[in-house]
């Protein structure tokens, strides 16, 4: 019911008792006819509403200038259309609906909300524009309904979840280099089908061209060069394709968003470090792709590796996309994570989608257990005086006004028993027992209507943490937890109600899942960095060795890997990196930078000035151990002859690309001509 059915309600019943106390019958009856037309009205709506809201549906549809799609792209533009439809017969005389627009695009233009009357002949729905800023994916939840009688005195607000998922492919990196970035046409056997046992230049004549000192004289046309009087040189296609394979970090280090430089449709507020390794990783697989060259994927993270063996063609090139999009939608999970912080956004974003899930007499918590218990009992992170309090104030009550006088009562029963405790003892315990027994259970109650008078935020955080629990214990969640199947549903409630780290990892999981922005501590409470994970060594090195196990001719490994917290634990990734160069293989190291932080230079100054404030040397300091670190690793591959490159700079991707024609240039001037 709403404040104008409150306050009509109020009023009718007022003319009811008035007409009744002054015997007014006019005033009695009109009263009382009010009233029952009320109960008529609320009993009709809570019948149309039990009944027809079962019946509703949402239909989405995405456009583009040339019509429905089911894959978006970085940078464009594309119409939203949402329906809502009654499939019963029935009406609402009033209805608005609201569409969230996600968290992974930009509304640009139009109206996301509509209103007015939904039957079954007559439906609502909203039009509008977004556009796509990064790669990742655009998670539609449904659309918020609020239904209304015509007067305005009753009101439900409801969520009908029609939840759709659709990847953002990234978009191509122009190559501002001057290699080349497109192969003429010239016939090609399959993958590993060679025209001769031994790789080198072919057998086929590609095209003729004006000699460059360096080149072979066995490729110069003689009789083409007579006839024209300069040097000639012939080209011919190329035998095997290159092969390049990427080796992509998605580990939580390189999702941390740091703020970018402006706020417009193309420059977003914050990036990540994997936003630059999937930019870079996308226009490196057009290039090659334009090239007709194979191109390999690899994402690792701290836990596990997904592998896409070097292939061509079209779907392998959306298939890389979609690898990509869905990587680039990941957000970070913090270890050891603090709770309360991410408490009131976990439940708001929880109240607007899932709301029939947190009704009181679906999902509540009892007011007896939050004012009597304190949740979580146990916490590895140091609270308040009155947080401690709020946490023990059930122990407290217990020993006050049970455990201790109890005690007391049968100190002094077992005093009277026995005969040869002197008679200064039982005085004094019988004191004890009626004078210390009303102080202790005075103190206790006094403890707890304390600790209940200064915990309000500590119950309302209390509440909020039992109803997502509960939540997190219903809802199919992409990595379920892993006690739930032993445990059933009230044990892994339990579990999630007094782990913190269980449940800060389960709450991170449901924002990232649902693509809600979420700021996560990058330090722990002793000054360590939370996402120095040293698995991903060892998964990286496992990663490369067996892409080199199974590479053919001379290929191309690209790291793109966060190890800037790492630079003391390569040593696995160091022996891998000898095996592929051995080998014959290159290796490349690409280092995700943060947007917030100068890129390394030899020249900048290490020093702080003594003039800066505390948080100026905190954040000098921070760039200063990156850049630090950056060079380390750069010394440590340097030593076997590997490049290593900042992801952020621009000219990365040229030197890639021209790294992949080296290769492709060393291998025709090798070659044996039959």
């Amino acid at each position: 019911m709403t404040s104008r059915g409150w306050w009509c309600l109020v009023a009718f019943a007022t003319l009811t008792l008035v007409g009744t106390w002054r015997s007014q019958t006019l005033l009695a009856v009109s009263g009382l006819t009010l009233l029952l037309w009320l109960a008529w009205e609320w009993f009709y709506f809570s019948l149309r509403l039990r009944w027809l809201w079962p019946h509703l549906r949402v239909e989405r549809q995405i456009r583009d200038p040339r019509g429905p799609v089911t894959t978006l792209w970085q940078t464009r533009d594309y119409e939203v259309i949402a329906t809502l439809h009654l499939d019963y017969t029935g009406r609402f005389p009033f209805l608005a609906i609201a569409d969230p627009v996600p968290f992974g695009v930009r509304h640009k233009s139009g109206l996301t909300v509509d209103e007015g009357e939904l039957s079954r002949e007559q439906s609502r729905s909203v039009h509008y524009q977004i556009t796509c800023p990064l790669p990742g994916v655009a998670r539609f939840e449904g659309l918020r309904v609020e239904i209304s009688d015509l007067q305005g005195f009753f009101s439900y607000i409801g969520f009908v979840r029609a939840p759709l998922e659709l990847r953002i492919l990234p978009g191509v990196l122009l190559h501002r280099a001057g290699g080349a970035t497109t192969k003429r046409h010239n016939e090609l056997l399959p993958p590993g089908i060679h025209r001769l046992k031994q790789p080198g230049s072919g057998s086929e004549l590609l095209d003729l061209r004006d000699y460059i000192p360096g080149d072979p004289p066995r490729t110069i046309a003689w009789k083409v060069t007579a006839r024209r009087d300069k040097l000639v040189t012939k080209e011919f296609e190329s035998e095997v394709p290159i092969r390049c394979t990427l080796l992509i970090d998605t580990s939580s280090s390189v999702r941390i968003a740091s703020p970018a430089l402006g706020d417009t449709l193309s420059e977003p507020v914050y990036f990540t470090p994997l936003d630059r390794i999937i930019e870079l990783a996308a226009g490196i697989i057009r290039t090659n792709s334009s090239l007709r060259d194979l191109t390999g994927v690899i994402l690792f993270d701290e836990e596990k590796v997904r592998i896409v063996r070097p292939n061509r063609g079209p779907h392998h090139v959306n298939e890389l996309m979609q690898l990509l999009s869905e990587a680039a939608a990941l957000g970070p999970v913090a270890p050891r994570a603090d709770v309360e912080p991410m408490l009131p956004l976990a439940y708001s974003f929880a109240q607007e989608v899932y709301p029939d899930l947190l009704r009181p007499e679906v999902n509540s918590m009892p007011i007896w257990l939050n004012w009597l218990v304190g949740i979580p009992r146990y916490t590895r992170h140091r609270r308040s005086l009155f947080a401690a309090l709020h946490r023990s104030k059930r122990t407290i009550l217990l020993w006050g006004t049970a455990l201790i006088p109890l005690g007391l009562f049968v100190v002094n029963v077992l005093a009277a028993l026995f005969g040869d405790v002197p008679e200064w003892a039982r005085s004094f315990l019988g004191s004890l027992l009626f004078l210390g027994g009303p102080l202790v259970i005075f103190g206790a109650w006094l403890l707890f209507l304390v600790s209940l008078l200064f915990s309000p935020r500590q119950r309302r955080l209390a509440r909020w943490r039992k109803q997502l629990a509960a939540l997190f214990c219903v809802l199919p969640p992409s990595k379920p937890l892993p006690t739930t199947v032993a445990v059933g549903f009230h044990g892994a409630l339990d579990l999630l109600l007094e782990h913190d780290d269980l449940f800060s990892m389960q709450v991170q999981r449901f924002l990232a899942e649902h693509q809600v922005p979420c700021a996560v501590p990058l330090y722990d409470e002793r000054g360590r960095y939370l996402f120095a994970v040293p698995e991903k060594i060892d998964v990286l090195s496992r990663a490369l060795l067996q892409a080199v196990h199974r590479g053919r001719d001379n290929e191309l490994f690209v790291l793109l890997a966060d190890l800037l917290e790492l630079d003391e634990q390569l040593d696995p990734l160091l022996q891998a990196v000898r095996v592929a160069l051995g080998r014959h293989h290159q290796v490349m190291l690409l280092c995700p930078w943060p947007y917030d932080v100068p890129l390394p230079h030899p020249d900048q100054p290490r020093r702080t000035s003594k003039e800066a404030n505390v948080s100026d040397m905190v954040h000098s300091l921070s760039q200063q151990r990156l850049h630090v670190a950056y060079q380390r690793i750069r010394r440590a591959f340097a030593r076997l002859g590997v490049t290593v490159l900042c992801a952020q700079a621009e000219e990365s991707l040229s030197l890639v690309l021209e790294r992949m024609e080296r290769l492709r240039s060393a291998r025709i001037s090798a070659g044996v001509r039959p």
